[in-house]
């Protein structure tokens, strides 16, 4: 991502890699939630206009993925003692 990559940058790109790891898995006929704590990030992949080429890139991945699957964006509220979360946090 770089040096000065923003904060909505690598939300986008979280979620790009987890609909890419789900990609690579192969899976099919199967129930993917993705949680992130980024409402800018899941407004954006809701939104109905695109002006982002990372945004672009994840929707086309998560496109690819629900072709097969039951794909959900789930909003999880930040820094809130969510284990997983918070642990995502950590590793970012």
């Amino acid at each position: 991502m770089g040096k000065f990559a923003t904060v909505f940058q690598t939300e986008i790109y979280a979620i790009l890699q987890c609909a890419c790891e789900n990609i690579r898995r192969a899976y099919k006929n199967k129930r993917i939630l993705i949680f992130s704590d980024s409402q800018p990030a899941l407004k954006a992949l809701g939104s109905l206009k695109v002006t982002s080429g990372l945004v672009a890139e994840c929707l086309d991945a998560l496109s690819v993925l629900a072709s097969l699957n039951e794909v959900t964006l789930a909003w999880v509220l930040g820094h809130q003692g969510i284990s997983s979360n918070e642990e995502a946090d950590t590793l970012a």
